[in-house]
């Protein structure tokens, strides 16, 4: 496995959280962005309201300037979808080795309802 570092925005709770906890799980550096302070975050946690652009801007600059990211994951103003073990999984998997020929590609983790026939 190579060890890569990626970015998570919305990173402090559900789907953000979920998906920080299984790459740093993996062995994987894990930087995080989110309002709120979160002191048993999986790796690096960056207080920043992104609703600030300018707050943003400064912050994602000083974040480049640090770190040489390998993906990220803008998983600010996502809509809360369940199981989140499931949605941090398919994640995971399209920032793996193994799926290094996939590209371009919108991958819905829905249960079905992307089809209108969703799990009961």
């Amino acid at each position: 496995m190579v060890k890569r570092t990626f970015l998570v925005t919305g990173a402090s709770k559900g789907i953000g959280l979920a998906i920080s906890n299984r790459l740093a799980a993996g062995g994987h550096d894990v930087v995080g962005v989110a309002r709120e302070p979160l002191p048993s975050f999986p790796g690096t946690l960056v207080s920043v309201d992104l609703s600030d652009d300018k707050a943003s801007a400064e912050a994602f600059v000083e974040l480049a300037q640090r770190h040489a990211f390998d993906g990220v994951v803008n998983n600010a103003g996502v809509g809360k979808l369940q199981p989140l073990g499931e949605i941090a999984a398919a994640v995971a998997f399209m920032l793996s080795e193994d799926a290094g020929y996939i590209t371009g590609q919108t991958l819905f983790v829905d249960g079905g309802g992307s089809i209108g026939k969703a799990a009961t």
